[in-house]
């Protein structure tokens, strides 16, 4: 065995060992999956009960993966003899010297069997299907009907079709929606999917936003910190943009360079043809393309070394009106982004309210929702400590698979899970309680619904405080 390898091999080891909390960072073929097996597998040998252990991943695809995976290795142990099983565990535990009695032997062999006796099985599930099962085991105390049902895919996307034709029609008549719509399209045909969306995939934080500031404070808020006043907007800063500029000398100007060269007889009919026009926003994209390229940088010169030599009042104009346009631009962008995000608000906020009230009128709740009355139930609700205790008395050991894809909400369902690992109010039992979770911030690929790689990491941080102050062991 290389150094490498008897390195990873260790790792690996540290990693399933079933009294310490774990955080793992691993890349892709790492073995990540194996790990996971191998901890649940060990703590099964530990004489943790299969209903104690909780598996939590982000998708069905690797749920079933990990269960698969973990039946696989359990059913190999229930008919393997007792040489090849000894072998087995000995790479489980990576200690060719390790010692099993028979008992031991029968023990491991009946693992299988136990894990599939348990009543609903061994729980390896997504976090939206553990939601789901947690909401309805207590489902009055989370201020749900009993018997609630949740949207499947195709019926989400209906009621996500029903809420979008509805918005577009009250935009007939609502003024307000319908100029945030004209923003919306003016910057491309995709904005207005893009911004359903979004706020279908993130309307948790958006719907507490909401609640906090509402959509003018959200506009304010953005405007503070793009540096741009209430009352300014794109179009009247184009206007006084032009309004402000030299226009006599720019026309005494425009008399000079149409003496000169190409160049300067080209930048002498842009000042021209600016000056002309009745419309100011007009004028100003006309005049810009004596001070930028086509491409929107700003030219190095503006006129020709000819024209600079005869008349230096001229380039300096000019010098002086690039600077201010482009700060200009720069205010401009600023307003256009602010305003962008208003009538992307203002349209968030109108399509969440008919999505919400599509669901509830069809006693639905989407995953979205399951995240949102979960956190909130060990969080919020009155029930909150009988609802923990409950749990406390039924899960001893957290695995968190895939965690790199987990949203802000996701991350606070499982520190509520796990609190009571890190207390003295925990239920006391004789083997510690322990929480697991391994990824990959570069393999993190659902940012569209609020994944955020870097809580990943700031979770390890996290638990390894909490261990420290409880006196755990942690390994990261």
């Amino acid at each position: 065995m290389t150094p490498a390898i008897h390195h990873a091999t260790e790792q690996q080891t540290l990693a399933a060992r079933p009294d310490h909390h774990i955080h793992v960072e691993a890349n892709a073929g790492s073995g990540k999956t194996r790990v996971l097996v191998n901890r649940v597998a060990r703590l099964l040998l530990s004489g943790s009960a299969p209903d104690k252990i909780l598996c939590l991943t982000y998708t069905k695809a690797a749920a079933g993966e990990m269960k698969s995976r973990l039946f696989q290795t359990l059913g190999d142990w229930s008919i393997a003899d007792d040489e090849s099983l000894r072998g087995r565990l000995n790479r489980l535990y990576n200690d060719d010297g390790r010692d099993y009695s028979a008992d031991d032997l029968t023990e491991a062999r009946k693992l299988f069997a136990r894990a599939l006796e348990t009543p609903g099985g061994l729980a390896v599930q997504t976090i939206h299907a553990f939601c789901q099962s947690l909401l309805q085991r207590f489902p009055l105390e989370a201020g749900l009907p009993p018997g609630f049902e949740i949207a499947d895919d195709s019926e989400a996307r209906a009621i996500i079709a029903e809420a979008r034709r509805g918005l577009l029609l009250s935009a007939q008549t609502d003024k307000h929606l319908h100029a945030a719509l004209e923003t919306v399209y003016a910057r491309g045909v995709d904005s207005f999917d893009l911004i359903v969306r979004m706020a279908t995939g993130n309307r948790l934080e958006f719907g507490r936003a909401l609640l906090r500031q509402g959509t003018d404070g959200l506009g304010r808020a953005l405007r503070a910190e793009l540096g741009v006043a209430e009352s300014v907007s794109a179009a009247e800063l184009r206007r006084s943009g032009w309004r402000d500029a030299p226009h006599a000398a720019l026309e005494s100007a425009a008399l000079t360079l149409q003496t000169g060269g190409k160049t300067d007889q080209k930048a002498a009919e842009l000042i021209r043809s600016a000056l002309a026009s009745t419309d100011p926003v007009l004028a100003l994209e006309t005049i810009s393309g004596v001070y930028f390229t086509q491409k929107g940088d700003l030219r190095n010169t503006f006129c020709t070394k000819a024209i600079r030599d005869a008349a230096p009042a001229i380039d300096d104009l000019l010098t002086r009106e690039a600077t201010r346009l482009e700060a200009l631009r720069r205010q401009v962008a600023a307003a256009e982004m602010a305003e962008a995000s208003e009538a992307a608000n203002t349209i968030g906020a109108a399509f969440t309210r008919r999505y919400e009230a599509a669901l509830r009128a069809r006693r639905r709740l989407d995953y979205s929702d399951l995240i949102a009355f979960a956190v909130s139930l060990l969080e919020d609700a009155e029930a909150r400590d009988w609802v923990r205790y409950k749990l406390d008395a039924g899960i001893d050991h957290v695995l968190v698979d895939e965690a790199q894809d987990n949203a802000p909400e996701q991350w606070r369902l499982i520190g509520a899970l796990v609190e009571e690992f890190f207390a003295g109010s925990g239920i006391e039992r004789a083997e510690p309680k322990t929480v697991f979770t391994v990824g990959d911030e570069k393999q993190s690929i659902y940012s569209f619904q609020g994944a955020e790689p870097k809580r990943f990491l700031e979770w390890g941080e996290r638990v390894r405080q909490l261990a420290r102050n409880a006196t755990q062991n942690f390994e990261m």
